[in-house]
């Protein structure tokens, strides 16, 4: 069994905390096909901005400055890579973390 992906994001931030996360356990293969995580590195930059900009109904739009920005302050950023290359990405910000989206803050003034 698989653990839940919420679940593999703190223990990877707490992972990056002591000595740095080790990603090769995190690869899955199910219905949805295969994936692995790994960091992300500027390289990957235009492929996250081409999967920002297929869902940005729903997410915030970025441009390549706003993905600097906010990879610079991300205390994660992780990358998917499928079969046919870079599938999805996920940044996760520390408490305390200038970032300024405003569900982010909503959170932060919560959850502490």
């Amino acid at each position: 069994m698989s653990p839940r992906p919420a679940s593999i994001v703190v223990l990877l931030a707490q992972e990056r905390e002591s000595q740095g996360p080790d990603f090769s356990r995190f690869a899955w293969s199910g219905q949805g096909g295969r994936f692995a995580l790994r960091e992300y590195t500027t390289g990957d930059a235009a492929a996250v901005l081409q999967l920002n900009a297929e869902s940005v109904a729903v997410l915030s739009p970025m441009d390549a400055d706003r993905l600097r920005d906010l990879a610079g302050m991300a205390h994660l950023h992780l990358i998917a890579d499928g079969p046919t290359g870079i599938i999805g990405f996920m940044m996760a910000f520390a408490d305390g973390s200038s970032y300024d989206s405003v569900n982010y803050r909503w959170f932060a003034s919560r959850f502490k």
